[in-house]
């Protein structure tokens, strides 16, 4: 995507406003629908289970398509 010169995780999110001088008070994904999602999803909650990594978070991680971010001056 043209547009976009950046792509962040939420750890590496979490991480540039640290490193700004913010305190990252909350961060929400925003998961949206997209044409065969829940194949993907249910890989993805395979592979974490056998990796012993929690499903649940790996789910949420893998199908956010953007994080809200509340912070404020530290």
């Amino acid at each position: 995507d043209r547009t976009h010169i950046r792509f962040f995780t939420k750890n590496t999110i979490i991480s540039m406003f640290n490193d700004c001088g913010f305190e990252v008070k909350s961060i929400s994904p925003r998961i949206f629908n997209f044409p065969e999602q829940d194949k993907y999803l249910s890989l993805i909650k395979e592979i974490s289970e056998k990796l012993q990594i929690d499903k649940s978070t790996a789910v949420v991680n893998s199908a956010a398509f953007q994080y809200t971010v509340h912070a404020i001056p530290a």
